[in-house]
């Protein structure tokens, strides 16, 4: 009897915390981030995983990482984040090129730096962001996608990205406090002109949060006071998911 194995193909040097799938139409990249402090952006070919770009190190090690892409488009946004309430924003530009009537060739992948969010108040190493989800927000000519990340003191640090990036290189966001418990998964989901966001934590506990979806970009610029609607100033539903913490949600 013929038995096949996979142990794996080796990326990191240490566990790797975090990791998705970036879909570019022609090519998929896997999406790594690391205890080694690294972030990686892989593709399969022949049987095997191969890095195409290493992203710069944090400072500590990475703890969550993910992407967005409006429908159509050749450009994802990469978001990593980790230690010291750290995040960090890149374009991955993927363009394909006619060959023939049944075959296309990629011509290009482009992996760019667009900007890092910061708080305002100082951060220690062990203050870290625990995990991030982005979502592209309507209409898709914006090129505008929110982000929601958890952090370790339980509070949801929430940032609207532009892929046409400022001259600053930094943004700003706003805080929500959830439970107090650190958060350890967040996902989101489009409901019409909302966004519903789903968050769990060490309690067990899943709280429900409801954004706008849509954002109107005023001179070229784009941000949270571009949102059109009404931002929640708390969950409008939390429920007891497990007696121990909820590790992943999808």
């Amino acid at each position: 009897i013929n038995e096949f194995y996979s142990i794996g193909h080796s990326v990191h040097s240490e566990r790797v915390n975090d990791a998705c799938w970036v879909d570019c139409g022609q090519s998929t990249y896997l999406l790594t981030g690391s205890n080694d402090c690294l972030v990686k952006l892989s593709k399969f070919e022949n049987d095997q995983f191969i890095c195409v770009a290493e992203l710069p190190p944090h400072e500590s090690c990475v703890r969550g990482v993910c992407s967005s892409c409006h429908k159509d488009s050749s450009v994802s946004l990469l978001v990593t984040c980790g230690g010291k309430l750290s995040m960090e924003f890149y374009l991955l530009d993927h363009q394909t090129t006619e060959m023939s009537d049944h075959c296309t060739a990629s011509i290009n992948s482009n992996v760019s730096f667009l900007c890092s969010y910061r708080t305002l108040a100082k951060s220690t190493i062990d203050h870290r962001m625990n995990i991030v989800r982005a979502i592209p927000l309507l209409p898709a000519d914006s090129r505008c996608h929110l982000c929601l990340a958890g952090d370790s003191d339980g509070l949801l640090h929430i940032v609207v990205i532009s892929e046409l990036g400022n001259s600053r290189g930094t943004t700003i966001g706003n805080l929500f406090s959830d439970s107090g418990r650190p958060v350890l998964c967040i996902d989101l989901l489009r409901c019409y002109d909302r966004i519903l966001a789903f968050v769990g934590t060490t309690s067990g506990d899943i709280s429900v949060w409801n954004f706008p979806g849509t954002v109107a970009v005023k001179d070229g610029n784009c941000g949270l006071n571009c949102l059109k609607g009404v931002m929640p100033h708390r969950p409008i539903f939390v429920f007891k998911a497990h007696h121990a913490g909820v590790n992943d949600l999808s």
